[in-house]
């Protein structure tokens, strides 16, 4: 298929499905136009039912259809100036892979991933046209950066000229776009036996950057490229994979973010007229654990939770609750916790003494030559579900995160406090127990 045909199919698409009367996308982009908005999200689903042959290209070569694509996006966008805009495809069924199977097979493909964002870099300029001026002649020059190796003018294209350079970098003319690099880690749930998670590394680009924070559970669509790895100066023959992001979607929403229903709000008035409503959530929770009603209902409690407040005064009082679990082995603490985990949206189950300190903090280390914060239990998560069986001194490091919702970074000589929103729930062995 040749580029110009692409660019007309993915048009004809967008202006007559589902039908010419009532065309979808073609309202969408009106849509766009108003709001300056730059990107335009289509359905997968729907291009596979309207245009077979197109949608098999855009999973199989990517590189030369989503290009495609956003030129026919633009040729119904009409912008009154030069801007970039994308078409980013969602609920690409066929294209969807696990972290842990991706294989050389799907390099240079469009691959479909679900996982939780573990790493996030602050947003940085990318060069992407960078415009040089010959110090010789004055002659301008435009090159293309679409590798990681910046590239320069090899030499001058003034016929008068042709020496190779000195070339002077034009930033004040050369086209930059955002940048931001994530890891996207694979779901807990889905690992078995011990299995320890994989991840792999997002670059996103352009209007989606900051999308996405740690601990987000997020679907990331985007093609899966390559980067030879080194060693000493030398290259080696294994390559580092990444993907280069089309889309991002979070797949949990604040609770400022969720849209209610009609039907949703009569349901909900409805169990909150019954008599009963209360007991009926504590016996929700661990059914299958016989008695702790006192236990499960402090847990209900907790997930509910209150009213944060700030007094007249300047006093900020939590509406959050933290509960520490004592009991000898073999009274089901661990199952209640288990439950709890995945019962909460954003829960993170953790075990080991090694976890309280370093493990469940931020921790800003080196990545890719630059610094990122990766999230851990407490970053990450909205209530922390932890089983300890060690001394006091070891919930120390959580103090400020649990009480005041702040955690203190410290690497090297830098340190800051970033706020965190955590509840944790935690059980500990009494010192005199069985």
């Amino acid at each position: 298929m040749e580029f110009e045909e692409a660019i007309n199919r993915f048009r004809d698409f967008l202006e007559t499905f589902p039908t010419i009367d009532t065309p979808v996308y073609t309202q969408e982009i009106k849509r766009c136009r108003a709001n300056y908005l730059r990107s335009l999200n289509v359905d997968y689903d729907h291009l596979l039912d309207h245009d077979y042959e197109l949608a098999q290209l855009v999973t199989d070569e990517p590189q030369f259809a989503l290009p495609a694509c956003d030129a026919s996006f633009e040729t119904l966008y009409r912008p009154e100036e030069r801007i970039d805009l994308h078409v980013r495809f969602y609920n690409v069924i066929p294209a969807r892979v696990e972290i842990r199977d991706l294989r050389s097979e799907h390099i240079n493909k469009l691959i479909q991933i679900e996982g939780i964002v573990r790493r996030i870099s602050e947003v940085k300029p990318e060069i992407v046209e960078a415009v040089f001026e010959c110090q010789r002649c004055g002659q301008i020059q435009i090159v293309e950066q679409d590798s990681h190796v910046f590239k320069k003018p090899s030499v001058c294209t003034n016929p008068a000229c042709g020496r190779q350079g000195p070339f002077r970098l034009m930033e004040d003319q050369s086209k930059f776009v955002d940048w931001q690099s994530v890891r996207i880690q694979e779901r807990p749930e889905k690992l078995r036996g011990g299995k320890m998670p994989r991840s792999v590394d997002c670059i996103i680009r352009d209007d989606i950057v900051d999308k996405a924070q740690a601990g987000n559970r997020v679907t990331i669509t985007g093609v899966l490229k390559t980067q030879q790895e080194s060693a000493y100066r030398t290259l080696k023959t294994t390559f580092h994979i990444y993907i280069d992001v089309n889309n991002v979607e979070l797949r949990e929403k604040g609770i400022e973010e969720v849209e209610i229903s009609k039907e949703d709000e009569e349901e909900i008035r409805k169990l909150a007229a019954e008599p009963l409503i209360c007991e009926k959530i504590v016996n929700s929770i661990a059914p299958a654990i016989y008695g702790f009603e006192t236990v499960k209902e402090a847990i209900a409690l907790q997930m509910f939770s209150g009213v944060f407040r700030v007094l007249s005064d300047g006093t900020r009082l939590r509406g959050d609750s933290n509960i520490l679990l004592v009991g000898d082995p073999g009274t089901a603490k661990s199952q209640i916790l288990q439950y709890a985990a995945r019962l909460a949206p954003r829960g993170i189950y953790t075990s080991g003494k090694g976890v309280s300190g370093v493990g469940k903090s931020a921790l800003v280390e080196k990545f890719l030559r630059e610094q990122r914060r990766e999230g851990k239990a407490v970053v990450l998560t909205g209530r922390c579900y932890e089983r300890e069986s060690v001394p006091f001194k070891v919930f120390d490091p959580l103090v400020d995160a649990l009480s005041r919702y702040l955690r203190q970074l410290s690497e090297a000589d830098a340190r800051e406090l970033v706020p965190r929103e955590i509840q944790a729930l935690t059980r500990v062995f009494p010192v005199l127990g069985r």
